[in-house]
């Protein structure tokens, strides 16, 4: 599972599989990310929190990633791309 929150000033992702094992990650933003909006940002923590990941995702047995987050919204349009095309080269246009 993997769980992401974000602020004005940074992002944060943590991710726990196996039942027990917790990573976490997190950065501060950049100039043009400040100025983004709230759903925005929370698009883009997802996908830092993806990106960070990537390695451990490989390692993993699951077929699929369950993503937490507070904004809705966020969560409402990554779930209408799935079906459409790839959910980290959407990401990337978007963001």
């Amino acid at each position: 599972m993997l769980t992401t929150d974000t602020s004005t000033q940074g992002w944060g992702a943590r991710l726990i599989y196996e039942n027990q094992i917790e990573l976490i990650q997190y950065d501060c933003r950049n100039k043009r990310e400040v100025e983004m909006t709230s759903n925005a940002k929370e698009i883009k923590a997802i996908y830092y929190g993806l990106l960070r990941f990537e390695q451990v995702f490989k390692k993993m047995q699951d077929q699929a990633i369950l993503i937490r987050s507070d904004n809705t919204t966020a969560v409402y349009d990554i779930g209408k791309w799935k079906a459409k095309e790839s959910l980290i080269e959407r990401i990337k246009q978007e963001n």
